[in-house]
């Protein structure tokens, strides 16, 4: 017995180990959450079963110890040189301290394993691909399974069968032939066929569009993971704190009453009738309750089943919505498109709806990924990013008359936001496989396609309006040939720059173009005002040139026509002319000249004249105005 014991460990061991190679195998190559959740599990159980393995060992050796001592003391007829105390035994003094520290070490090290798997399954595995799931169906995409299932799913039920044959064969060798310390390892094995079982059944259901499966399957492994965690460290501090009585058979922390309630080849009725009988200390299986629910199980769970079964016979379509309407993957003629309001259907999974919202503006992202952190920057500049990612476009450069190119497109980083509404439900389900992906890759399309027919400085200066409406009929045009069911609401050119590693570059170039058209703008302005002012200062002097001609001129002639007069008047009077005319010049001399009157002419009166020039006027030289009179 103990050397099948020893074998069936062994055993246990090397088909835990293929079987966690195959697992990691099955994984990878199918991308199954589910996969990745059973492999944790097989794991767990390859080292369950290596340290029973190590167990059985020493077991094995303190029986080979007491055989040998036994035959020994036989043979020398119960000598004193041959009594020997219990603790004299050094095999099983081994197998007391690896039971006392050794179990505890190895199971608390389980439990660490089994916490980082643990993180590692869901905040790196499932969580990423249940928001993922849940974007893309908000975006109305179809998620589908693996491309090649074929080669896993032969693998999962492999596993199944080889677990199944292994595990029940162990458990009930375990239960029938008293080698308990194969009970761990084997009820992780028969646990392990049964998920594997799960596991091909996520993988048929992914190819069948319903990749949900394998996130719920992974999910709910996780929740098993968690509650084998907290078993593990309860009674690693129940171990540490339990009264030891000394003959106690010592009860062996890594085997998980969870897993032995989950993989026993027992009913599953008895299995846990035995558990409750075990945990609340009486016969809790022989009480009416217990009975009553026995008997009536298969009642209830058809009702439990049944009962959801038939909800899904009733939909209720929103007002804002619109549902296609399949049956066995087809659609029902004369029910393609149900509308607003109650409808029934048969229930699921014969019957399935799908909804969609065809008034709701729906959006993506052209050439970058957003970023909510960055969105709530009031000062955008072309040295620091605007998005989490933004992806580098072509566009053209036209040579300038007159100048050189170095090439003739560059590089452009372009934020563009498309937001749509589907307009036809049925030509969004059905003319494409995956529409939202089309549209998206339509609309790209479009956009490089215009990039490469604009000029760099005409997109980035005048041409922004005028490409926004141009790029909103292409593709419009475009997502109507695909008959992708849409209207095209509204594209955004919302950042439009250099890229990033280069936009420091681009703007000292911008800025010695622009400092090159101040100067020739200010050169401009120089020529254009020294021209102005010449102009004005050669009109002036003409204009003062003619003026003073005509002035000259009027004056002259003026003259020539006074003469003839004064002709005429020196003929008429030419003793009083002359004496007018010398007595007008005298007027005009004087004008504006102090004048002093001496009118006595017989006196010998010294006169003193004061030529100096008055500073300011005497209150007597102010002309009065005149009275008012009544």
């Amino acid at each position: 017995m103990e050397q099948n014991n020893k074998t069936g460990g062994v055993i246990n061991v090397a088909v835990a180990f293929l079987a966690a190679s195959a697992g990691v195998w099955l994984a990878v190559r199918s991308d199954s959450l589910t996969g990745y959740a059973a492999l944790i599990f097989l794991g767990s159980g390859a080292m369950v079963a290596l340290i029973s393995l190590f167990h059985i060992f020493l077991e094995q050796h303190e029986r080979v110890e007491r055989l040998e001592y036994a035959e020994i003391e036989a043979k020398a007829r119960g000598t004193a040189l041959f009594d020997a105390e219990a603790g004299s035994f050094p095999a099983q003094q081994s197998r007391e301290q690896f039971e006392r520290w050794g179990v505890p070490t190895l199971t608390i090290l389980l439990l660490l394993a089994q916490i980082a798997t643990l993180y590692w399954l869901i905040w790196k595995k499932l969580g990423p691909a249940y928001t993922s799931y849940a974007a893309k169906i908000t975006r109305g995409y179809s998620v589908a399974g693996s491309p090649d299932p074929l080669l896993p799913l032969c693998m999962a039920a492999g596993l199944v069968v080889v677990l199944f044959l292994r595990g029940k064969y162990v458990c009930a060798m375990a239960r029938h032939g008293g080698q308990n310390l194969l009970r761990p390892g084997g009820g992780y094995l028969l646990l392990g066929s049964y998920l594997y079982a799960l596991v091909a059944a996520t993988l048929v259901a992914a190819q069948f569009n319903y990749a949900i499966a394998d996130i719920i399957g992974g999910w709910v492994l996780a929740a098993g993971l968690i509650l084998l965690a907290l078993e593990n460290l309860f009674r690693v501090v129940f171990e540490a704190y339990r009264p030891r009585v000394k003959g106690q058979e010592v009860q062996m922390l890594y085997d998980s009453r969870i897993v032995g309630f989950a993989g026993q080849s027992r009913s599953m009725g008895a299995t846990v009738a035995h558990t409750l009988d075990y945990q609340f200390g009486f016969k809790v299986s022989e009480t009416w309750g217990y009975q009553f629910l026995q008997e009536r199980f298969f009642v209830l769970l058809a009702c439990l089943i049944g009962l959801p079964m038939l909800s899904t016979c009733v939909v209720i379509i929103k007002p804002s919505e619109q549902a296609l309407l399949e049956r066995w993957g087809q659609r029902v003629a004369g029910r393609e498109v149900l509308e607003p309001g109650l409808h029934f259907k048969l229930p699921w999974p014969a019957d399935k709806i799908y909804r969609y919202q065809p008034g709701r503006v729906q959006n993506f992202n052209i050439g970058f990924v957003p970023d909510p952190a960055k969105e709530k920057e009031t000062t955008s500049v072309w040295t620091a990013s605007h998005a989490k990612e933004e992806y580098d476009m072509l566009v053209s450069t036209r040579p300038k008359a007159g100048a050189a190119v170095d090439a003739p497109v560059s590089l452009l980083s372009v934020s563009i936001p498309v937001q749509f509404q589907i307009t036809n439900v049925v030509d969004w389900a059905y003319q494409n496989a995956e529409a939202a992906v089309v549209l998206e890759s339509v609309a790209t399309r479009e956009v490089v396609r215009y990039l490469l027919g604009v000029d760099l400085d005409e997109i980035t200066t005048t041409g922004r309006s005028n490409a926004v409406t141009l790029l909103r009929e292409r593709i419009q045009q475009s997502a109507d040939r695909q008959q992708l069911g849409v209207q095209i609401v509204y594209i955004g050119l919302q950042d439009i720059h250099p890229p990033v590693k280069i936009a420091a570059d681009f703007e000292t170039a911008v800025g010695e173009q622009q400092r090159k058209q101040v100067r020739i703008l200010e050169a401009q302005a120089g020529a254009y005002r020294t021209n102005t002012l010449a102009g004005a200062e050669a009109f002036r002097r003409v204009a003062v040139a003619e003026a003073e001609f005509t002035r000259r001129t009027a004056r002259l002639m003026a003259q020539s026509a006074q003469f003839t007069n004064q002709i005429q008047a020196f003929n008429a009077a030419p003793q009083v002319y002359p004496q007018r005319a010398y007595l007008a010049s005298l007027e005009r001399a004087l004008v504006g000249v102090r004048k002093f009157v001496v009118s006595a002419t017989n006196t010998q009166e010294v006169i003193q004249l004061n030529l100096e020039e008055k500073v300011r006027k005497d209150i007597l030289d102010i002309k009065l105005p005149p009275a008012k009179t009544p």
